[in-house]
């Protein structure tokens, strides 16, 4: 099996990458809920420096953007 880059907290990491506002915080509360962190961007761009600040071990991305 693979490794995981799970925080110490044990809690995976998922971006969610979308340029709808709504969308991305509704999608970002309901992974919150099921016990996940998550980190937010409105574009490739922004989530490209998100990703260097700190690495996900998850995107969720809107291919439609």
């Amino acid at each position: 099996m693979g490794t995981t880059s799970a925080r110490a907290d044990g809690k995976p990491l998922v971006l969610v990458v979308d340029d709808d506002e709504a969308l991305r915080d509704s999608l970002a509360v309901a992974l919150e809920r099921y016990g996940y962190r998550t980190s937010c961007a409105a574009d490739g761009v922004e989530a490209i420096h998100v990703v260097e600040a700190e690495p996900s071990d998850v995107i969720v991305l809107d291919l439609f953007m």
